[in-house]
């Protein structure tokens, strides 16, 4: 017990109770420095984590149950407003059902990554945007990369690999569209 400003000395009549430190760290909320460095184990570099761990981090820890990249998620909640900001002057304000719609439809393969943006620059609720940006299947993949291939005979998987970029970008997703390469036949 400390002297308040209308004491003059310490309460001596009641004993002094040492409280657990174990007790004390489950009832105490955690600290944004401890967020801040269980960030940075996830991944995250140091101007990221205290960035996030200031600005919204509810909205980064639920968003990170989609199975995500920490680092991406981060990234997209932190700069995509200032992104669009500076490239398109224009002004967006998501709302974290936005975000976790986004994310969600990222992790199930429903848009592309590399829809982000123009997802958001929209400025309409990200369900209502989606169906635009959604992502072709792999049946349809499968044949933009036969019909490249019989277009481009003698072409080499880089070479095919560019066209098949440039003429699906943004409608599936990087990572399928390379699996799907690696295991045809040129």
């Amino acid at each position: 017990p400390l002297p308040g400003a209308a004491r003059m000395y310490p309460e001596t009549d009641i004993p002094i109770t040492e409280i657990p430190a174990q007790y004390l760290t489950e009832l105490l909320p955690e600290t944004i420095r401890q967020k801040i460095v269980r960030y940075q184990k996830s991944g995250l570099a140091e101007d990221l984590a205290t960035e996030i761990a200031k600005d919204n981090p509810e909205l980064f820890e639920e968003c990170l149950n989609y199975g995500l990249r920490p680092s991406y998620v981060a990234e997209i909640i932190i700069s995509a407003k200032k992104t669009i900001r500076r490239q398109d002057n224009k002004e967006i304000n998501p709302t974290n059902e936005d975000y976790k719609e986004l994310f969600k439809a990222i992790a199930e393969g429903r848009t592309a990554k590399e829809n982000v943006l123009d997802i958001l620059k929209e400025g309409k609720p990200v369900k209502e945007t989606l169906p635009k940006y959604a992502a072709i299947s792999e049946e349809e993949i499968k044949r933009a990369l036969q019909r490249l291939i019989i277009a481009n005979k003698g072409a080499n998987k880089a070479q095919i690999t560019g066209l098949i970029m440039k003429e699906l970008r943004g409608k599936a997703s990087i990572e399928k569209i390379m699996q799907m390469i690696q295991s045809s036949v040129l």
